[in-house]
């Protein structure tokens, strides 16, 4: 080793012996002595590049004899790890003076072992008041490292970690606290309402577990009456057998545990309404259609299309209010659509509203504007009776005689016809229509009566008859007169009123037509609901005679329904039998 390298190694001796001094000042704590660290240095040997650190008996320097040497031993690393050489050389007191100031100069620090020198900072053990300074067994031996720059790094990032995650649970804990405060303390959220015809579903936010909540009902803006409470955070609830087309309002009060209540939440729903029932459609006067409906639940809006086509696909779509219609004690109602094409057919669907909630539309029905010209306008406060024709029309002229004459006298009548003379003569049956007359149904064939009659052979009739004529008739017949359960339950699930009569003319049993007549006019009575049979020469004799004495006694000749509605003030229900202008079932 040079004397340059030397000279370096035993500066760093002379700091640890200053370091040393200065623990032992009096007055000085020992502490003071961590300002000293100790340094490894690797010099710039060319001759030995492997060379690692100096060795430096530290504790033999502190505690030698100022007259002492002191051995410094230098280790060298071979090349190949294998075996380590010591060269140990012997320095005075003397060889440390100059050392105690930095040694700037060029040979002190040349350039390569400026360049290459590493400083590794090592913290010394703490000395403690006991620790002497002189001890031999004192802690100058490096046991730990200094944290470096990279340690506090490190360090810094961990505790801005911690900060942040305990701001954002304390965050989370008083968001928390005032989710709980506030549910503790107030209503509960909006609550929605899912309608059907005979259910509604509540649903609501906000609920607090550890609160009770009360709920209340009315109907139809009636009284409020509690009728659930709920707990343990509950959020929805269905009540079912509700009534269709029915205002429910609702309201959920909040129970503190304090037993104080709040004002409540509100919310107000129609169930569904259900679709109207037993839909028709008649030509009560001039230009017009009246459509007739059975209706459940309280809504009073409705829509009604009407148009050309059996599928509505050109209908218009009206409007209306139940103050717009009319309602018989039966519990039917009507609306009149008037400026329609005379001869013409419309198809009609109609249903009600509720607010935003709206019933399933209705079966498509059907009626045909009769001709205007034969419509009669009816004056309830003169006599009236209906003639009645049963189980045409047939193909021997007989029903086209009586329309001739009632035509002649502007007059109009009611014909109960079968499913299979309808199809048979459709002309007829069309005229029938056209010239303002009422279409019944008095079973397909007229084979069954009583208890044998089927709800089919009601049905098969009508569907014939809207074949045939354009239209679906609205009345029906039963042979014989004789009604059964099957007869009504039917007719009314098809909107039909069952029509019967007062007064039998007897065709069926005279033999000529001057006992027919001379029967009608004997017995004939305001109101009344007469009974021919359009089947019979006979029939259509007398009747070609009885239409003017008829007229000429102060008597309108009208159809049943007219008859009815003139004389109860609502026209035919369905379901209802009906003998005359004012009696019925």
């Amino acid at each position: 080793m040079t004397d340059i390298e030397n000279k370096h190694e035993l500066k760093k001796l002379a700091h640890l012996r200053e370091a040393s001094a200065v623990s032992d000042a009096p007055g000085r704590s020992a502490k003071k002595a961590r300002s000293f660290r100790q340094e490894t240095y690797r010099p710039a040997d060319p001759d030995h590049p492997k060379m690692q650190k100096v060795i430096i008996n530290s504790a033999a320097f502190i505690n030698r004899a100022p007259e002492e040497d002191l051995d410094i031993s230098y280790v060298y690393d071979n090349d190949d790890n294998t075996e380590t050489d010591t060269k140990t050389s012997s320095v005075s007191d003397d060889f440390f003076n100059g050392f105690n100031e930095p040694d700037n100069s060029e040979d002190a620090h040349p350039e390569e072992t400026v360049t290459e020198r590493q400083y590794n900072e090592t913290a010394e053990e703490d000395l403690t008041e006991e620790d002497s300074p002189k001890s031999a067994t004192r802690k100058n031996s490096v046991s730990s490292r200094k944290p470096s720059k990279t340690d506090n790094s490190n360090t810094g990032l961990v505790l801005k970690r911690a900060l942040c995650i305990a701001a954002i649970v304390v965050a989370v804990v008083l968001v928390l606290i005032l989710i709980i405060s506030g549910s503790n303390s107030g209503n509960v959220g909006e609550i929605t309402v899912e309608s059907t015809n005979t259910s509604q579903t509540l649903k609501w936010s906000g609920s607090n577990p550890r609160l009770t909540y009360e709920i209340y009902r009315s109907e139809n803006n009636g009284s409020p009456v509690l009728i659930d409470t709920v707990t343990d955070g509950v959020n929805s609830i269905t009540y079912n057998n509700l009534t269709p087309g029915t205002h429910y309002n609702y309201r959920i009060v909040t129970v503190k545990q304090n037993g104080e209540k709040t004002e409540g939440t509100y919310a107000e729903s129609y169930t569904t309404p259900e679709a109207v029932s037993s839909p028709s459609a008649v030509t009560l006067e001039k230009n017009s259609l009246t459509a007739r409906w059975s209706l459940n639940g309280s809504c009073d809006e409705y829509q009604l299309q009407y148009g050309k086509y059996d599928n509505l696909r050109d209908a218009v779509t009206i409007s209306f209010t139940m103050n717009d219609t009319v309602s018989d004690a039966d519990g039917t109602y009507s609306y009149t659509i008037g400026n329609l094409t005379e001869d013409e057919t419309y198809y009609m669907s109609i249903r009600t509203l509720c607010k935003d909630t709206a019933s399933e539309w209705s079966n498509v029905f059907s009626g045909t504007v009769t001709e205007a010209s034969q419509i009669k306008d009816v004056d309830s406060g003169q006599p009236m009776v209906a003639l009645t024709f049963d189980g045409g029309p047939d193909g021997n002229g007989y029903t086209e005689r009586i329309l001739n004459v009632l035509a002649e006298h502007n007059s109009h009548a009611t014909f109960f016809q079968t499913g299979e003379h309808a199809l048979e003569y459709p002309d007829i049956m069309k005229r029938i229509i056209a010239e303002g007359h009422e279409m019944g149904n008095h079973t397909y064939d007229e084979s069954h009566a009583g208890d044998e009659v089927t709800a089919d052979d009601i049905i098969s009739a009508n569907t014939a008859i809207q074949s045939a004529s354009g239209i679906s008739p609205l009345l029906f017949r039963a042979p014989q007169g004789l009604v059964t359960d099957t007869i009504k339950e039917t007719c009314a699930a098809n909107g039909m009123s069952i029509v019967l009569w007062n007064f039998d003319s007897h065709d069926w049993e005279y033999t000529d037509s001057d006992s027919i007549i001379d029967r009608i006019k004997t017995y004939v009575e305001d109101g009344d609901i007469i009974q021919f049979r359009n089947i019979y020469d006979e029939t259509a004799t007398a009747i070609e005679e009885l239409v003017p004495y008829l007229i000429d006694n102060g008597y309108q000749l009208v159809t049943v329904s007219q008859l009815i509605n003139a004389k109860t003030e609502s026209l035919p229900a369905a379901g209802i039998t009906y003998y005359s202008g004012t009696q019925s079932e």
